[in-house]
């Protein structure tokens, strides 16, 4: 896929330590939360 080949992911192994920005997530829980 062109995810894999633009980015690291087709170098990551199992037990890899990754970075995964959850901004996005967070915000989508924060205005849940305000409901």
């Amino acid at each position: 896929p062109h995810t894999k080949e633009v980015t690291t992911w087709g170098d990551a192994k199992v037990g890899d330590l990754v970075n995964l920005e959850i901004d996005t997530l967070a915000r989508y829980v924060a205005r849940l939360n305000e409901m």
